[in-house]
């Protein structure tokens, strides 16, 4: 069926495009662990000891290894030009598994990208800033856009719903039938 094929296509789409974000994070954080295992001298994945590690690092590391921890983790969230997947997969996703991705891997990522990206990477940050800024701007303008786009379909569900409601009401009040 179509809804068969379109469910395969969205589940085989958020694999990918997470996937991808994934390998590349966990490149960008390796390359993190084994340059704060020769500043410290021993190896480490506490965050800690990565802070400590970080102040000694290189402008030149910052700037290259920032981009790949922060594209790798902001690929969780729906930040364009990542977001393609985001609706298909909630849609074609059992309503436990859309709440469990929005209410948590969603967040994960972009706390993850900010925290770990900014806190371990500064110079990094700093240098990519403009370029961060403007792939917000672009998915705050698209996000407000479809809302507009929508407005209309949702004012009109919510007066379906509110007279719903009211009939339900009477209905409840009354014992016949609204």
């Amino acid at each position: 069926t179509t809804r068969t094929v379109d469910q395969r296509y969205a589940t085989m789409k958020l694999v990918m495009v997470l996937s991808a974000g994934a390998a590349l994070a966990l490149v960008g954080l390796i390359a993190v662990y084994a340059e704060s295992a020769r500043i410290l001298g021993r190896p480490s994945f506490s965050l800690i000891d990565l802070e400590l590690a970080s102040a000694q690092f290189s402008t030149a590391f910052q700037l290259t290894w920032f981009l790949p921890v922060f594209l790798g983790f902001a690929s969780l969230v729906p930040m364009w030009p990542f977001h393609s997947w985001s609706p298909a997969g909630h849609a074609a996703a059992p309503a436990a598994v859309s709440m469990l991705h929005a209410g948590v891997l969603m967040k994960l990522g972009a706390i993850a990208a900010l925290r770990v990206g900014i806190m371990l990477l500064p110079e990094g940050a700093h240098f990519w800033s403009m370029g961060i800024l403007a792939l917000a701007t672009v998915t705050a303008s698209q996000s407000l856009g479809a809302q507009e786009y929508l407005k209309p379909r949702y004012e009109r569900d919510l007066i379906t719903r509110a007279e719903i409601q009211d009939r339900a009401r009477r209905a409840l009040l009354t014992g016949q039938p609204a």
